[in-house]
């Protein structure tokens, strides 16, 4: 992966999405560490830092059933983000399928990755996402989250896939139902760009 002069930033257990995600040069490093310390953006008080590396991002939807602890993925996506002259993080859009195409040898290497990283979530059953940076030959994983999550997944590419209400999913597999999701067959592209569908 290509990597910049420059360092990301960000809280550990974010509050508000992607808020106070910061590009950086090694020597303001500090002065953003001291706003994440006096600010209440991170609910474990931590924060991540990492070089910035050249790639787009994708984010895979997951779903682990309780009853069979199969973990299967729901949704591609393609998130287009973009650092302003101040280093501060913009979230332009998300689509679905994602436009840069990932071939089959990377795919691959990227389902056995996420298969290694399997003992992250032992004890834990229901929706999660994993982020990564990607590029033609390689890739990056940067980012685990547990839930349900924001950037419209519950709201608008869950429900343009899938028949199932994503939230009764979630409480059916905490009380331990079985589970059929049915997927749509008119679900094509769809995306958001600047808060518009």
């Amino acid at each position: 992966m290509l990597q910049s002069n420059r360092f990301v930033i960000k809280p550990d257990a974010p509050l508000i999405g992607k808020k106070y995600v910061y590009s950086v040069y090694l020597n303001q490093i500090s002065k953003i560490k001291k706003k994440f310390k006096n600010d209440n953006i991170s609910h474990n008080k931590k924060f991540n830092i990492q070089k910035e590396l050249d790639g787009f991002d994708i984010s895979i939807f997951f779903f682990k059933h309780y009853r069979n602890e199969k973990t299967c993925p729901l949704l591609y996506l393609q998130e287009f983000n973009k650092f302003s002259k101040s280093g501060k993080l913009n979230h332009l859009g998300t689509c679905s399928p994602p436009i840069h195409k990932i071939s089959n040898k990377l795919k691959k290497k990227i389902d056995l990755s996420i298969k290694k990283m399997n003992f992250l979530l032992n004890d834990y059953y229901g929706c999660f996402s994993i982020s990564l940076k990607v590029n033609e030959n390689d890739f990056y994983i940067y980012e685990l989250n547990v839930g349900l999550l924001g950037d419209s997944i519950c709201e608008v590419f869950f429900p343009h896939y899938y028949q199932n209400d994503i939230y009764n999913i979630e409480i059916f597999n905490k009380l331990k139902k079985k589970l059929i999701i049915k997927k749509k067959r008119s679900g094509k592209f769809i995306g958001i760009w600047k808060k518009e569908k």
